[in-house]
């Protein structure tokens, strides 16, 4: 049942407006009423829901009638989603398509057997006025997966979903690769001296200034931590160090396994490089990222050999900021709340992250369903 209590300042009245049932014609209405107190609205709201389940069972009963279009809506994410997807990610996405973007643009909950193609496209216009185009098209995908969920439980008759109105993500197409994708590449990749950067942006989703500005000293081998707390900016006279805070990406973030021993690996490297050159700057001995002449790596250099090993691996050509938007669909994948992957990779929103899903889920067209399964590998696991 919907229903939402408010306090009107000017008269100092509580407001209830509720949803009821009318047994004769099958429907659902709004009804508002006026109280003087907050706890009288209160009572009247338990009784009235206790009159609308009330009237819910009879409709079942009259009408074979269960749910609401918003019931249905949770009891698919509660009872029917979980069998129907096994992928860590589908909680985390569809909780936060239901929860955060349909309901909240439900203006009038009706009974799910009333539900049509205007009923949804209204709604999905109201979705489509949220901060951010994804809204919609996540929204519909959704809406139609449940309403496909409602037809099959027979509780509602063949829907028109050629009617219900199509929405495209407009922003720019990203690179997609597939877990075979993945694997030709760190193959390829591994021979070479730009393998560990890689990595570094592929499953941490470091950003290109906080890669070429980490150091030795950042990194806690012991806990398998890495501190970021510093970026290089390089421009065309000389490479400038900036600090960061938390609200500009200061984090500390966990570093798996394989990334743990290549980055032993590649301070062995380093400190025999400096050692056999004591005419290198100094300035650079502890940083990670550092080539053949001592010096930091620059983002055309990584750039570069990312284009070269993609070539080599036949796999579609990428950048470093798609191999962090790929880090992004990765922890997804492994079941992480929207929440800690914007806090990992530092995102303004967890809008960031459900714009890149969904452009995956445009972009895959073959993926059964359109749900993201496993495209993705752990970073504990051999490449």
């Amino acid at each position: 049942m919907d229903a939402k209590i408010t306090h009107n300042k000017k008269n100092n009245l509580w407001i209830l407006k509720i949803q009821e049932i009318d047994l004769d014609n099958h429907k659902t209405d709004y009804k508002t009423y006026c109280y003087t107190s907050r706890e009288e609205a209160e009572t009247v709201l338990k009784e009235k829901e206790a009159l609308f389940n009330e009237k819910m069972n009879l409709l079942e009963k009259k009408a074979g009638i269960r749910y609401t279009f918003k019931e249905y809506l949770e009891h698919w994410y509660q009872e029917i989603l979980p069998k129907w997807s096994n992928s860590k990610c589908a909680p985390t996405v569809y909780h936060w398509c239901i929860y955060q973007i349909i309901i909240p643009a439900i203006i009038k909950d009706i009974l799910l057997t009333d539900v049509t193609p205007f009923y949804i496209n209204e709604l999905l216009n109201k979705c489509k006025e949220t901060v951010h185009n994804c809204c919609a098209f996540m929204a519909k995908k959704c809406i139609t997966e449940i309403l496909y969920s409602a037809i099959a439980e027979e509780l509602i008759s063949p829907f028109l979903f050629d009617e219900i109105t199509e929405y495209a993500m407009n922003s720019k197409k990203y690179v997609l690769w597939k877990q075979n994708d993945i694997e030709c590449f760190y193959k390829f990749a591994q021979t070479g001296n730009c393998y560990l950067e890689y990595l570094l942006v592929f499953f941490l989703g470091l950003e290109t200034g906080e890669l070429l500005g980490l150091k030795f000293s950042n990194i806690n081998f012991k806990e398998k931590e890495l501190t970021i707390c510093q970026v290089l900016v390089k421009d065309d006279i000389k490479e400038k160090i900036r600090p960061l805070s938390q609200e500009t990406g200061y984090r500390t973030i966990k570093i798996p396994d394989l990334v743990i021993t290549e980055l032993k690996k590649r301070k062995k490297i380093n400190r025999f490089l400096f050692k056999s050159n004591p005419n290198m700057a100094i300035k650079w001995k502890n940083y990670v990222c550092i080539g053949e002449r001592g010096n930091v790596k620059s983002q055309a250099v990584l750039n570069k050999w990312l284009k070269e090993y993609c070539q080599e691996a036949n796999v579609p050509r990428t950048n470093l900021r798609d191999l962090r938007r790929l880090c992004t669909l990765n922890l997804l994948e492994d079941g992480n709340s929207l929440e800690f992957i914007a806090n990992q990779l530092h995102y303004s929103s967890v809008l960031t992250i459900m714009e890149i899903y969904c452009n995956f889920l445009e972009k895959d067209e073959t993926h059964e369903n359109s749900r993201l399964d496993s495209v993705v590998f752990s970073a504990n696991d051999s490449i």
